[in-house]
């Protein structure tokens, strides 16, 4: 059996004991969730995962995370709640043993609720689901359309996603698109992600981060967080911050996070004489580095859902600037939280970002409104309850369910012999 915090292999935890059947289910007072994600790296999906497995109510709820590469900084996070990990394995690209064991495991365990994130645990957790015979499957929809995983996996999933029972959406965005392509709207439940204020309450270490790159040399910085990838697009705020420092030449651009296009970006930096100007941190914890911003930037050119990097922002008082993609819009309130931009268009968030930079009255005055509209509207409560309040009522269905079907069933009682067989002895 798992013990609280640990990680392990999913064929080494199996009970190879008899499988509980749907009336011993019953009789739990504790129902069995997984929890399953590709990894347990510091992305956004993975952060909602880790926070709903800790704020599930433990008096209702047995959770387990699963998932299919071990590992990850957010590992550290579970084990201190005593919450096991398990892992499923995926050991090459087009790997289907992930299922296999999914089966396994969720059979052995009696999972009541497979609940995945992303595209892989999705596909995998639904046939897995259900070749189990598991009560509830749910899926998770993140972006707001094909462009993160591409139209071949985006189809896939719309095409399997009658094998669960829900999808939870993070954003209305992300949902409408998903129903224009085929997806089935009467399963999608939007619930936006939430953000843990004590996480802005932790202390952390901002002189480090500042003396290790020298920021303290810029008057204003201006930052961004995310993947170094396209669907980001750093190389727009790049050229917009080409034309900020033509005005402002003492501002500093500082980009954490790595990825695919970090050399691109950096020969981009180059060409454009922003060396000295634009910092690339890597990858660092972005809580040490909100503090040390004065305006943020989400310049996402695809489908965002909704970012989490936008209300760790908006929470630490920062005001906001955002493409006007998928589910940003559901987060900036333009023109109060901060501003919302076209998207491939430089110009205009340059001219954002330097009325921004040039008023600190305005700044202050967004970013207080940002932080209350997070701890308001966005809040982790708020995200963890309305996935619980899903739980149950899907549960509930399957309970009536098998109680209809047991009400149905022809009611076995022993036969009385006939006349003509009594008389016939």
């Amino acid at each position: 059996m798992i013990s609280g915090g640990r990680s392990l292999r999913a064929d080494r935890t199996i009970n190879r004991q008899h499988t509980p059947d749907m009336d011993q289910r019953n009789l739990r007072t504790r129902r069995r969730v997984l929890l399953l994600t590709q990894n347990l790296g510091v992305w956004g999906a993975q952060r909602q995962l880790v926070e709903l497995a800790k704020g599930l109510d433990r008096k209702l709820f047995d959770v387990r995370v699963g998932t299919l590469t071990l590992g990850g900084p957010l590992t550290a996070e579970l084990e201190e709640r005593g919450i096991p990990i398990v892992d499923f394995e995926r050991r090459w690209r087009w790997d289907l043993s992930p299922i296999w064991r999914l089966v396994r495991y969720a059979r052995e365990q009696a999972i009541d609720i497979l609940h995945s994130f992303m595209f892989l645990p999705n596909f995998y957790s639904r046939f897995a689901g259900r070749l189990a015979a598991t009560p509830v499957v749910i899926s998770s929809l993140r972006a707001t359309g094909h462009e993160i995983d591409g139209w071949p996996r985006y189809f896939l999933d719309i095409a399997t996603c009658f094998l669960c029972d829900t999808m939870i959406a993070n954003s209305s965005a992300g949902a409408m698109h998903y129903t224009r392509h085929g997806g089935l709207r009467s399963r999608i439940v939007v619930i936006p992600n939430g953000f843990n204020p004590t996480r802005t309450a932790v202390p952390v270490d901002t002189r480090a981060l500042t003396e290790r790159h020298t920021l303290g040399r810029f008057a204003h910085r201006i930052g961004m967080v995310g993947a170094l990838a396209p669907r980001k697009d750093q190389a727009l705020l790049i050229r917009a911050f080409q034309r900020i420092v033509q005005t402002r030449p003492c501002t500093g651009l500082v980009l954490a996070g790595d990825g695919t296009r970090r050399a691109q970006l950096e020969s981009l930096v180059q060409s454009l004489g922003l060396a000295d100007r634009v910092v690339f941190l890597g990858t660092v914890n972005p809580q040490a580095l909100y503090p040390l911003l004065d305006v943020y930037v989400q310049a996402s050119a695809l489908g965002e859902g909704i970012s989490n990097s936008l209300l760790e922002a908006m929470a630490h008082g920062l005001p906001t600037v955002a493409t006007d993609v998928g589910g940003n819009a559901e987060v900036v309130v333009d023109g109060i939280t901060g501003h919302l931009v076209p998207p491939a268009d430089p110009n205009r968030l340059a001219a954002v970002l330097l009325d921004l930079v040039s008023d600190r009255q305005r700044r202050q005055r967004m970013g207080q409104a940002g932080r209350e509209r997070v701890l308001t509207t966005f809040s982790i409560d708020a995200m963890v309850a309305a996935t619980q309040n899903v739980y149950e009522r899907l549960l509930a269905g399957v309970l009536r369910a098998a109680q209809l079907k047991i009400a149905a069933a022809p009611a076995h009682s022993e036969e009385t012999p006939s006349a003509c067989s009594s008389s016939a002895s």
